[in-house]
């Protein structure tokens, strides 16, 4: 197992789906997640902070059944195409496009590419893990809140693009596709204002 992959899955827990032997092969699009799908399909780590869904067709979210993230997704030009594999502690998505791994800004719209294989994002995170992950905040809110919800991620009342904090009394858990399904209505909604603009966000059902 490569150095950074191994240290990545050595701080998570214990894999949330079911083996892919026991589920059959990966779709092609999925083809460079088979090195960390393989080894743990779907995991947790530091605190629930990192969030890597697992392929598995019995489950939700999952690799498989997240057409209403996917559809959410298309609504950010840089991330066109791609797929979301995992998401950090406010619900903002690691993608794959092209075998290109990258994390997804859902307040600019602007996609930082990590590299071109599992273990090239797996020493990217590792690099600057509480950037990556927001682990911080995930401790400070189940200290106050108890467990994170299965599925959830601390998705902020006042969006950051309008200047909430990345403070536990700014965020809640919401389900990740509810949240991140608002987060690409607010980003589509406020992408071409110019600085200053005064804005009344509508998020629809």
């Amino acid at each position: 197992m490569a150095a950074a992959l191994a240290q990545l899955l050595e701080r998570s827990s214990a894999a949330i789906g079911r083996p892919l032997s026991e589920i059959g092969e990966l779709p092609q699009s999925y083809e460079s997640l088979k090195p960390l799908l393989s080894l743990r399909n779907g995991f947790y780590a530091d605190y629930s902070a990192l969030y890597v869904l697992p392929f598995d067709p019995n489950m939700a979210p999952s690799l498989n059944s997240s057409k209403k993230i996917a559809t959410s997704l298309s609504k950010f030009e840089e991330a066109q195409s791609a797929t979301v594999f995992a998401f950090d502690a406010f619900g903002m998505p690691f993608i794959i496009r092209q075998g290109c791994f990258g994390h997804l800004d859902y307040s600019t719209g602007a996609v930082e590419w990590m590299g071109n294989s599992a273990e090239e994002w797996s020493d990217a995170v590792l690099g600057d893990f509480r950037r990556y992950s927001g682990w911080p905040s995930v401790e400070m809110w189940q200290a106050e809140h108890g467990k994170l919800p299965v599925g959830t991620r601390l998705f902020p009342v006042r969006p950051f693009i309008l200047g909430g904090q990345f403070e536990t009394s700014n965020l809640k858990a919401v389900p990740i596709a509810d949240g991140f399904g608002a987060a690409a209505q607010i980003y589509e909604q406020t992408k071409d204002l110019s600085e200053g603009a005064q804005v009344r966000i509508v998020v629809a059902d």
